[in-house]
């Protein structure tokens, strides 16, 4: 199925959910709960998709050294660069051998070296085939020796991939400890609205008792009447207090839920983009480890909610 074909149906489903919740639904903590599932429905596909395409281009820098030293071996053995090309062809590369079929297809008809090089580095997507592609054609075009150029970029690529898988292998017990970080504060934060939430509200009714003005635990309290801008972020937190069914407006509980509700929601959806880049060098890998981290979080709380634990 084609990435536009996805998106559109993705789309078509969360705009279908949405309809249905305002047409059958009153409730708006129900309400928002289906928002946030539609917007995972729309999000989810895209990421998988950008995550796909990732993958797709560090297997074509993985099998593109092989490709360059078979071209390079049917040169040594007296073909010229299109012949060689066309040799390599007929083995199997895995992704890349379908790219080495197309380039034999262009040739035969007549399409220039370079164009052929130029279109399939587009094809690939990545910025290394790229630069290498640009190397091959400047040598092809000055007269250089093209098969000991491929063989010195091959080595040069695989020495990298050493260093990479090096790098991957130390980093991977980083990522998994970032993870259970993650969830570590997960459990900081629903333990401190459950013990130390409470104490707070207790701290505002006395303060109540000696005259001083009561809060009830609740720094936005004065915020639900006025609407200033002084009162921004507490619109925010109420907004997401009443839209997550944490409870009352006005108390104290509700504030602090949504506030580490936030903070979750912030610190998996980042932590994610840290472990992509860490791991891989790409922030487009970060994304799928942002969501599966924000799900964590919103499902850890919505459940934690519905049982009355916080």
């Amino acid at each position: 199925m084609k990435e536009k074909h996805i998106i559109i149906i993705s789309a078509s489903v969360s705009v279908i959910l949405i309809l249905l919740a305002m047409i059958f639904t009153l409730d708006l903590v129900t309400f928002s709960n289906i928002l946030i599932v539609s917007f995972m429905i729309i999000v989810g596909p895209m990421i998988y998709l950008k995550f796909a395409k990732a993958k797709k281009t560090m297997q074509f820098e993985k099998e593109f050294p092989t490709m360059l030293r078979a071209i390079a071996e049917s040169q040594k053995a007296g073909l010229n660069l299109m012949d060689a090309i066309k040799i390599a062809s007929k083995n199997e590369y895995g992704i890349i051998g379908k790219e080495l079929r197309k380039m034999k297809i262009q040739l035969s008809w007549n399409v220039p070296f370079e164009t052929v090089m130029e279109k399939f580095a587009m094809r690939t997507g990545s910025s290394l085939i790229k630069r290498c592609v640009t190397i091959i054609v400047q040598a092809n075009k000055s007269g250089g020796d093209v098969k000991e150029i491929m063989n010195s970029l091959a080595t040069n690529i695989e020495d990298n991939r050493e260093v990479q898988a090096e790098k991957s292998s130390v980093l991977g017990q980083q990522s998994m400890m970032l993870y259970a970080i993650f969830l570590i504060f997960i459990g900081i934060s629903i333990a401190i609205v459950k013990s130390i939430v409470p104490l707070i509200e207790m701290q505002g009714m006395e303060t109540s008792s000696f005259g001083m003005a009561n809060f009830g635990g609740n720094p936005c309290k004065l915020c639900i009447t006025e609407k200033t801008v002084d009162c921004m972020a507490c619109t925010v937190f109420n907004g997401i207090g009443i839209s997550m069914g944490f409870g009352d407006p006005d108390s104290g509980k509700t504030y602090y839920n949504a506030l580490f509700f936030s903070m979750v929601i912030v610190q998996g959806f980042f932590t994610g983009l840290i472990v992509g880049q860490i791991t891989s060098d790409s922030m487009m890998i970060g994304l799928r480890h942002s969501l599966i981290m924000v799900s964590i979080g919103l499902a850890v709380f919505i459940i934690a909610v519905r049982l009355g634990l916080i």
